[in-house]
């Protein structure tokens, strides 16, 4: 009778001490909820619209395979959701890269010279390379010299 008295204090003593935290309210504890900035904002919208682009696209390919869309359907379809994909990665890209409007599709690389560096960011190339092993880089390969016999 002890036994299953002390036993069930123990298991009651236990459980107030897991509650607790539940039973009572701290006091000027409100959670921090940060605004969200305008530019998180656009970026999570950029990410939906490519997200959603590349669902439909994915649906109306089922679709097409089913026999649901026709051919000339499927391609006005497939064409217009590709479009709306790629112009939100590349909006995507364009705020990822710090807001900097690219001329084109991505950054250009500034043209090699013979020079043994990288163009892009001049680290040194190492011998039979195709990559730079600072940035990443593609490396342009170098002209062979032919050695006379």
């Amino acid at each position: 009778m002890l036994v299953t008295l002390v036993g069930a204090l123990i298991v009651a003593s236990t459980c107030l001490f897991i509650a607790w935290p539940l039973l009572v309210k701290a006091p000027n504890r409100e959670p921090h909820l940060q605004p969200r900035s305008a530019e998180r904002e656009g970026i999570l919208e950029l990410e939906k619209s490519r997200d959603d682009a590349l669902a439909a696209l994915r649906e109306s390919q089922m679709d097409h395979a089913t026999g649901k869309l026709s051919n000339d359907d499927y391609g006005l379809v497939r064409a217009e959701l590709e479009n709306t994909a790629l112009a939100a990665i590349a909006q995507l890209d364009i705020a990822e890269a710090g807001g900097q409007e690219a001329a084109g599709p991505g950054p250009q690389p500034k043209p090699e010279k013979d020079s043994g560096n990288c163009a892009n960011c001049g680290h040194p190339r190492q011998d039979g390379a195709r990559f730079c092993g600072q940035c990443g880089q593609a490396l342009s390969a170098r002209p062979r010299r032919s050695e006379k016999s």
